[in-house]
C-alpha cells in the first residue's frame, strides 16, 4: 500500500531494508539472501528505482539482479520467485549500481574497470552501452539530475564524467578529474547538478 516514505537504509550482507516515514514510524523488513546460487556472495550495492517497483542489487557473484519489490511486501521466504532478471555482462565483482532519475536506465560499475548502462527493451533488461576509461576497480556511480551525465569513481584515483545522452555502445569519458592521492570511494551530485 502506498505510504509517505522518507528514507531507506540497507544492510550489505543480506538486504535488510529499514524505511523511515514522515509520520515518525519505521518499517523493518526481514533479511533475505539475494546473491547465493553458488554459496553466499556479498551484496555490495542496492538501488531502488524511482517508482519503487524494482530493487537492483549487485555483488560478489558478478551479477546485477533486479527484484520486484513485492518481495518485501509479502510474507514470503522464497526470494527467487521475485527475481525479475539477472544481468550478467560484468566479468568481475559488481561493486555499485544506480538508477537514472526517470528509472529508464541502470548504471553498474565493477572490478572489471567498466561501467555498463542497462535499459528495458521489449520486456527484457539489456546492456546498451559500455563505458571504458578507468584502469582499476570502479567503486561508485552517480547520475546527474537530468540523466545526461554520469559520474564514476575508481581506485585508480580518478572521477570520470560521462556524457551519456547519446548512449552509444562503447563510450569514452567526457572529462577526467585527477588530483586525488588515493582511491575515490564515492561520488554524488549536488541537487542543482552543478557540483560533484
Amino acid at each position: 500500500r502506498p505510504h509517505d516514505c522518507r528514507e531507506h537504509a540497507f544492510s550489505c550482507k543480506r538486504a535488510a531494508i529499514l524505511e523511515g516515514e514522515r509520520s515518525g514510524h519505521m518499517r523493518v523488513f526481514r533479511h533475505f539472501r539475494l546473491h547465493e546460487e553458488d554459496g553466499a556472495a556479498a551484496v555490495y550495492s542496492v538501488s531502488l528505482n524511482p517508482d519503487g517497483s524494482l530493487l537492483a542489487t549487485c555483488g560478489g557473484d558478478k551479477l546485477v539482479r533486479l527484484w520486484s519489490t513485492q518481495l518485501f511486501q509479502k510474507d514470503d521466504d522464497e526470494p527467487a520467485k521475485h527475481l525479475v532478471q539477472s544481468l550478467s555482462k560484468h566479468v568481475k565483482v559488481v561493486t555499485c549500481c544506480a538508477w537514472s532519475s526517470n528509472g529508464s536506465w541502470l548504471a553498474s560499475g565493477s572490478d572489471d574497470t567498466q561501467v555498463l548502462l542497462w535499459t528495458n527493451t521489449g520486456g527484457s533488461w539489456t546492456r546498451q552501452a559500455t563505458l571504458r576509461g578507468h584502469t582499476m576497480d570502479v567503486l561508485d556511480v552517480a547520475w546527474g539530475d537530468d540523466d545526461k551525465v554520469l559520474a564514476s569513481c575508481s581506485i585508480d584515483n580518478t572521477v570520470l564524467i560521462w556524457d551519456v545522452e547519446t548512449k552509444s555502445m562503447t563510450m569514452t569519458p567526457k572529462t577526467t578529474l585527477r588530483g586525488h592521492k588515493n582511491w575515490v570511494k564515492g561520488v554524488a551530485w549536488d541537487p542543482t547538478g552543478r557540483f560533484l
